[in-house]
């Protein structure tokens, strides 16, 4: 299962491509063919945490990977 972010963390837009920031680097990783759930959470997770660092501390957001890691999507 991912996760946009922690209990505790904003799900921030992303104005300038009209989604929010997961979705699109989510959506993104895929069809960039990124099929391996632990490769696609590692792609997310890091251009998603950069991006809400530059929107301030309040909007900090670390995408979470949860259950089974195994397999291709």
């Amino acid at each position: 299962m991912f996760l946009a972010g922690g209990k505790d963390q904003f799900a921030n837009q992303y104005k300038e491509k009209g989604h929010r920031l997961f979705t699109y680097h989510l959506i993104r990783g895929l069809a960039e063919g990124r099929v391996e759930p632990e490769k696609l959470h590692s792609y997310v997770a890091k251009r998603v945490s950069q991006y809400s660092r530059r929107l301030g501390i309040t909007y900090t957001q670390q995408p979470l990977l949860e259950g089974n890691k195994e397999g291709r999507l």
